[in-house]
């Protein structure tokens, strides 16, 4: 949706929790020495300035970053990813997107596809992503639904493929599901992960068992982090849905995220859930 601008929400709990799910994730791929692509459906700018008129706007990284960055005795998952970010973003008034993280992470045979339709972000992410890595980076100003399913299955036949739309359109979840059942019948071992909001919305309900019901038996995990009361006034918390994750993720997300939920939380209603299965196993689930 081209009315939808990341930089308003950039650093915020949801991109914490989000980015810090993708860099475990690639991070247990990336022990395989064997060449991966990366896909973004929905990349953005990439890059944020966090005293931006946008950013001030909303301030929301102050509830999320920023708390992350002020939060001692940390699990060491968490210490390496917040080390990892401050080296690599070098102050604290800027704020990364998911391709610009996984530029960092990504070895130099491996393979970047970014796609943004923004006339103003597309560029701002292909002039970022080169200046990381100029070999074996895309950036696609096209729609991301349309490109995954062109840019599988990859030659490499392994793959991490982020799906996250803006969910703005009622419409991007069915989309999601759609675009999802389609690509793991021609890339069924490729690693999915998607982002999606928690909201009253009834679409936003429904959406985990619709997402289930395209997963089938397929190792699957789930992680929810709520950071306040359930309301109808807005996005309460957030969800990561990691379809064939990585061999022992699951602890690691676990113990992060317990810890996670205290450092983000905005009232007492904030809750961190994980469910996770392997492949044609029932799922098991933990809430704290």
């Amino acid at each position: 949706m081209l009315s939808y601008r990341h930089s308003f929400h950039a650093g915020n709990y949801a991109d914490v929790f989000k980015h810090f799910c993708l860099y475990q994730t690639l991070t247990f791929m990336k022990r395989k020495e064997k060449p991966l692509l990366y896909f973004d459906s929905h990349a953005g700018a990439g890059f944020y300035d966090l005293h931006s008129a946008h950013a001030e706007k909303t301030g929301e990284y102050c509830d999320g970053i920023m708390r992350l960055y002020a939060a001692q005795q940390l699990p060491p998952a968490l210490i390496e990813f917040r080390n990892d970010l401050r080296l690599w973003l070098e102050s604290e008034n800027v704020y990364c997107g998911s391709p610009w993280l996984a530029a960092h992470l990504l070895g130099e045979h491996d393979t970047l596809q970014a796609c943004e339709l923004h006339p103003n972000d597309a560029p701002a992410l292909q002039h970022i992503i080169r200046s990381i890595r100029p070999r074996r980076s895309f950036v696609f100003q096209k729609d991301g639904f349309v490109q995954l399913l062109a840019s599988v299955p990859p030659p490499q036949r392994r793959a991490l493929i982020v799906i996250d739309p803006s969910y703005e359109q009622k419409s991007d979840y069915d989309a999601v599901c759609s675009v999802l059942s389609k690509a793991l019948k021609k890339f069924a071992q490729g690693c999915y992960l998607i982002w999606s909001p928690c909201l009253l919305r009834t679409e936003a309900q429904d959406f985990p068992q619709q997402l289930a019901e395209v997963i089938g038996g397929r190792g699957y995990l789930r992680a929810q982090l709520k950071v306040r009361t359930e309301s109808a006034l807005g996005m309460y918390g957030c969800e990561i849905h990691i379809i064939n994750p990585p061999y022992l993720l699951a602890p690691v997300l676990q113990e992060a995220g317990n810890v996670l939920v205290q450092i983000l939380a905005a009232d007492k209603s904030a809750q961190f859930q994980l469910w996770h299965r392997d492949a044609a196993q029932s799922a098991t689930g933990k809430s704290h």
